[in-house]
C-alpha cells in the first residue's frame, strides 16, 4: 500500500515458520525503480523488533510490518525486494524457490508501484 501524502510504503509481511531459525536474522525491503536505483529501503529485526527470528517457535504464522519511505525522485514502476540477512556479518541469506536459488536471495513483489499524486 503507498501513502501518497507521506510517500511511503507500508508492507505487511507474513512469514510462516518450519523450524526455528539457529541465529539472529534481520529482514531487509528495498523498493528500486526499473532503472536498478533503489529509492527507499526499510531493514530490521521483523515486528520492529517486537518478535527475533531467534525466538519464532515453529509452524508459526509471523505478521511483520515495515515502511519504505520512498525518495522524492522516486519514479514509477517501483519493485519491492524481501529477504533475510545476518546482522552481523550482512550476508543475505539463500533463498530458493522449488529448489532453484533466486537470484539476489530477495523475493521480488510481482506487482510494480505507481506513484501518483504531487511530487
Amino acid at each position: 500500500e503507498l501513502d501518497e501524502a507521506a510517500r511511503s510504503i507500508d508492507l505487511r509481511l507474513f512469514w510462516h515458520t518450519r523450524q526455528r531459525t539457529p541465529g539472529q536474522l534481520s529482514v531487509f525491503t528495498h523498493a528500486y525503480g526499473p532503472d536498478g536505483e533503489r529509492y527507499g529501503q526499510h531493514d530490521g529485526t521483523p515486528a520492529g523488533g517486537g518478535q527475533p527470528t531467534t525466538e519464532w517457535p515453529e509452524q508459526a504464522l509471523v505478521i511483520d510490518r515495515h515502511r519504505i519511505e520512498i525518495a522524492e525522485e522516486a519514479p514509477a514502476g517501483l519493485r519491492v525486494h524481501v529477504g533475510f540477512y545476518d546482522p552481523e556479518t550482512g550476508a543475505r541469506i539463500p533463498l530458493a524457490v522449488d529448489g532453484v536459488r533466486v537470484d539476489g536471495d530477495a523475493l521480488v513483489m510481482p506487482d510494480a508501484i505507481e506513484l501518483r499524486g504531487d511530487r
